[in-house]
């Protein structure tokens, strides 16, 4: 039951990480269509932040999904043994 409680609130706690993330990624693509007459060094800078952000997403998005296993096993168990 504790281990149930956790799981939610630790998927709980990477949802709006990942929202930001998705706004940031979001915000460098504008910055990214932005830059026509920036150089490509600035482009190259902003495409890489680009790739972090979304290395980072794809991360918490892996974890939140190991969670929901978790969290799908740890409900199906309760439910056997409480039957």
């Amino acid at each position: 039951r504790n281990a149930i409680k956790k799981a939610k609130r630790d998927m709980g706690k990477i949802e709006p990480l990942i929202e930001k993330l998705k706004a940031k990624a979001e915000g460098l693509q504008t910055e990214i269509d932005n830059s026509d007459g920036e150089g490509w060094t600035v482009l190259a800078d902003l495409t890489e932040q680009m790739q972090k952000v979304n290395d980072e997403i794809e991360e918490k998005e892996m974890e939140w999904l190991e969670l929901a296993e978790s969290l799908e096993t740890l409900e199906e168990e309760e439910a056997v043994a409480s039957a």
